[in-house]
């Protein structure tokens, strides 16, 4: 996870595009990067959760990993917070 976080970090503010992906044959694009979130909520505090969805959201990233079994829920309700506004992803 460390490593992608600096990935991502690197790409914030860099001229560089990201990549896509057809999502079988829907016709969505996610991108070529999946963001885990699996931690937040509990290594992660929230603040810091969501000051990190949202870098990777603006480094292109769309395709967020999440599942209520993940500390009991918390991460898919930080990850909702982060997205809050947002529009959807095509």
């Amino acid at each position: 996870m460390l490593v992608v976080l600096i990935r991502i970090g690197w790409f914030v503010g860099k001229d560089i595009a990201m990549r896509y992906r057809k999502l079988g044959r829907t016709g969505v694009k996610v991108s070529a990067i999946c963001f885990g979130t699996m931690n937040y909520g509990s290594q992660v505090g929230e603040t810091e959760a969501i000051n990190i969805i949202k870098g990777a959201l603006n480094a292109g990233v769309n395709f967020l990993d999440t599942a209520d079994a993940y500390v009991g829920g918390r991460s898919e309700k930080i990850v909702g917070k982060a997205l809050k506004g947002k529009r959807h992803f095509t």
